[in-house]
């Protein structure tokens, strides 16, 4: 069973889905690159991540203490200007439709197993459970003012 090939609604693909969305790709596939370079590179490469990660926060906080601004965006205009803030706000507008896709994508995969296992006759399929989750959960998001 754990070799077979995941068939669609599966619950192994359902729970493949769970993880990538909970956890993120880049989580779930450091033990695959880890067996690619083996052990010591991934634990030096797993180092220099996190050493990266730690320089990158110091800099950003003194960054605020420096400029006095207390936002991460109010810093990259004043660092990099205009161009720089208006870089940052498509990138963080990427990031949040693709975050709202992922969690459209889960919920296709995972619904029509739940509600097979729940015995339901109705959503055994994931198109009505997209459109569903779309106009139900995400449409409210597009009526709130800024």
């Amino acid at each position: 069973r754990g070799f077979k090939p995941m068939a669609e609604g599966s619950q192994r693909g359902a729970m493949l889905g769970l993880m990538c969305t909970g956890f993120g790709s880049g989580v779930l596939a450091l033990s695959w690159v880890m067996s690619l370079g083996g052990f010591a590179v991934g634990v030096v490469l797993l180092t220099v991540a996190a050493f990266g990660s730690l320089q990158a926060l110091r800099a950003l906080a003194n960054l605020g203490l420096a400029t006095g601004l207390d936002s991460y965006s109010a810093v990259v205009k004043d660092i990099l200007g205009d161009g720089g803030s208006q870089g940052l706000e498509w990138i963080i507008f990427v990031h949040c439709w693709g975050s709202c896709v992922g969690y459209i994508v889960f919920l296709g995969q995972i619904g029509p197993s739940v509600f097979a296992s729940l015995g339901t006759p109705f959503l055994r399929d994931r198109t009505p459970i997209v459109w569903i989750s779309g106009i139900i959960v995400l449409f409210p998001f597009l009526l709130r003012t800024v």
